[in-house]
């Protein structure tokens, strides 16, 4: 499974293994001032985060190329017009996104999968997050974003999401049950 997901051995080697995100990560750690930016007020939560950081660059960053890479070369064979992924505002979703735009996939729709609410500090950007500036392309994202109903896009276009690129569908995942609902009919159980 891992192998069909990320290509080959030597993919899984080149980037699980390679001293060039380590030796990166490292450096910044030593920059004078990244440390700051870890204080809140008189506590500075740097030791509480150093850990997970490097298992970051070790671990969660590789497989992010990876998974960037597999949904590029998925994209090429397939050559679909769009594509529609859940986890946009995830990390994941985020590698997922560079994958289909790296393909060539002229257009993405991202696809609310769970309660979106003001307390979820995933959902709280800044509008320059997705803003191109410099030589920065801002946080990949989707062209659309589907979203369950008005409280999920009145999150989004708070957060700095176009209006024209919010569309509420519904809570797609229950389609079927609402129909079979509206038909009268029972869901069948398993």
């Amino acid at each position: 499974m891992f192998l069909e997901t990320f290509g080959s051995v030597s993919l899984v080697f080149k980037h699980f293994l390679d001293p060039r995100y380590l030796l990166r990560y490292w450096l910044l750690d030593r920059q004078p001032g990244y440390r700051e930016l870890f204080q809140m007020g008189d506590c500075n939560v740097y030791g509480l985060f150093r850990e997970i950081m490097w298992r970051s660059v070790a671990v969660y960053w590789p497989n992010m190329i990876l998974l960037s890479r597999a949904v590029e070369r998925l994209g090429q064979r397939v050559r679909a017009e769009s594509g529609i992924f859940y986890s946009f505002e995830y990390i994941h979703g985020r590698a997922i996104s560079v994958g289909l735009r790296r393909a060539g996939l002229p257009f993405q729709i991202g696809l609310q999968h769970g309660p979106m609410t003001r307390n979820k500090l995933i959902y709280l950007h800044d509008s320059r997050e997705y803003a191109s500036f410099q030589h920065h392309s801002g946080l990949p994202h989707p062209d659309e974003f589907w979203v369950d109903g008005e409280s999920a896009r009145s999150i989004m276009e708070e957060n700095g999401i176009a209006p024209s690129q919010i569309r509420v569908v519904g809570a797609s995942r229950f389609s079927s049950t609402f129909t079979r609902a509206s038909e009268g009919t029972r869901p069948v159980r398993a």
